[in-house]
């Protein structure tokens, strides 16, 4: 990846760059202008169909116990904005093309609240309802800043800091790498040292301009080919709802959470490893035998995420890298679920050779228009989180992350599926919850666990004879899946 930077024209050096900063100071501007990546347009074309959408805040808690120096972690917290250019981003308009904006400096603020006045058994919750208010308050793209941090004290001795941050300049494992460069310069500074971290080779607006230069000629025309083939006729798939969809979601959502227990992922990393397929493709395959006795649809499309950091440079860096990637699968004639499972693994290994697509210009190339609230291809998301985070460690301090609960859900289900620190197998699922009652969604966690527990037992049985209860046939489930709520 070369380091080029644009406004306008290519900028090759870090020479050339600061000399372009220089002469947009002169001119008063006092901050850089450029191209955004093209999941940047998406969500900000979403946000501009959806003021005030709050569907793609991504927040993040970490409860600290032990003597806190709170200027330390300002001073972190600031020191990361300085060192991340995407943090200091806000987006505008040029010529009727949105552009990103870069400030040469920014300081977050980092606001305190005193929760020390409720009973203690009660205050983790009230930190749960705070993050859950930061997550649910929009951010202003235009004048950002695009990240806020606020610090709960719960006692003397015990904090929470909540970090709230904006899709469209972050993903998942970005707040990751947010999280642990706070603990490194934090550790740095209560120790009297100078913080050190690797110098970034290039910034996000880099990569931006860099995707767009490389997206281009043969290398798009391939691409296209292939997902224009792969995606003829297919339509998002529609889980029997309590009630209507309407042409405008409103995003508004929930989840929960729950375990599977730890003897089936031992049982189903073992069925992986017989199939030459991994954990992913297992927990999708059972998935969609769920959808399709849901629906009755043997065409399944849904789409699932790929970190999109398949280059040294980008490793370590913040910013909007993940992509939508789409997995359609044909699982007629009532297949086994070993036979589900090859088509599920095949769908998987070519949609990776043709990942490096960005979703937003596969929309784009193959014309199909954009509405606020439903997606052309799939309505369903499924991801696994698979990658152990780095034990939290700070000197003085014992560290521990904090579950969220979410109020917003940018699609109708989002399952997402993993092991916890115990070796647990648990399912968390995302629902927009002006389609879904609790009770619905309880229900489908429930039945994939029952689907996960019958291919475990039996993978070589068919696909219509696997039991998940209320009802003993793929059309009475269908009826009964409204009729008994």
């Amino acid at each position: 990846m070369s380091k080029t930077h644009t406004n306008g024209a290519a900028s090759g050096s870090g020479e050339q760059r600061e000399l372009l900063r220089e002469k947009l100071a002169e001119e008063g501007e006092g901050l850089d202008s450029f191209c955004l990546s093209f999941s940047q347009e998406r969500l900000w074309l979403i946000d501009q169909l959806n003021p005030g959408c709050t569907a793609y805040n991504i927040g993040e808690a970490i409860v600290l116990r032990g003597q806190l120096d709170r200027a330390a972690l300002e001073r972190s917290i600031n020191s990361i904005v300085e060192r991340h250019e995407v943090l200091r981003t806000t987006f505008d308009v040029v010529d009727a093309k949105p552009v990103q904006r870069i400030r040469p400096a920014l300081t977050v603020p980092v606001p305190v609240v005193d929760l020390r006045a409720l009973p203690p058994a009660g205050r983790l919750e009230a930190v749960r309802r705070a993050a859950a208010a930061e997550a649910d308050a929009p951010f202003d793209l235009s004048s950002g800043p695009l990240l806020r941090v606020a610090l709960v004290q719960l006692d003397a001795a015990e904090h929470a800091v909540l970090f709230t941050v904006h899709h469209i300049a972050s993903d998942e494992w970005s707040t990751g790498l947010l999280v642990d460069e706070v603990i490194t310069i934090y550790s740095a500074l209560v120790r009297g040292l100078a913080p050190r971290l690797p110098a970034l080779p290039i910034q996000y607006a880099d990569y931006a301009v860099w995707q767009r230069q490389w997206m281009e000629g043969p290398v798009l025309a391939e691409q296209v080919r292939y997902w224009r083939r792969k995606l003829s006729g297919a339509t998002p798939l529609e889980v029997p709802a309590d009630r209507p969809r309407t042409a405008h979601a409103s995003f508004r959502g929930t989840d929960l959470r729950r375990s599977f227990g730890r003897k089936i992922p031992r049982k189903l990393k073992a069925m992986a490893q017989r199939e030459n397929a991994t954990l992913f493709m297992v927990l999708l395959a059972a998935y969609k035998v769920l959808l399709w006795r849901y629906t009755g649809a043997t065409d399944i499309c849904i789409a699932t995420n790929i970190a999109n950091r398949n280059r040294a440079e980008v490793a370590g860096l913040i910013g909007f890298f993940v992509n939508n990637l789409l997995l359609r699968t044909d699982v007629s004639g009532d297949p086994t679920f070993t036979e589900a499972l090859g088509r599920v693994r095949q769908t998987c290994i070519e949609a990776y050779a043709h990942q490096d697509l960005p979703f937003e210009v596969l929309l784009d190339e193959i014309n199909l228009g954009r509405t606020s609230s439903t997606n052309p291809f799939f309505s369903n998301f499924f991801v696994l989180h698979n990658a152990p985070r780095q034990e939290l460690v700070l000197p003085g301090l014992e560290i521990a992350p904090l579950d969220l609960r979410m109020t917003t859900s940018p699609f109708e289900l989002l399952l997402n599926m993993g092991e916890d620190q115990e070796g647990e197998l648990f399912a968390t699922l995302r629902y927009r919850s002006e389609l879904f009652e609790p009770v619905t969604a309880d229900r489908i966690v429930e039945q994939l666990r029952l689907v996960i527990e019958a291919v475990c037992e039996d993978p070589g049985r068919s696909i219509s004879s696997i039991a998940v209860g209320g009802g003993a046939s793929r059309g009475s489930l269908v009826r009964g899946f409204n009729d008994a709520l």
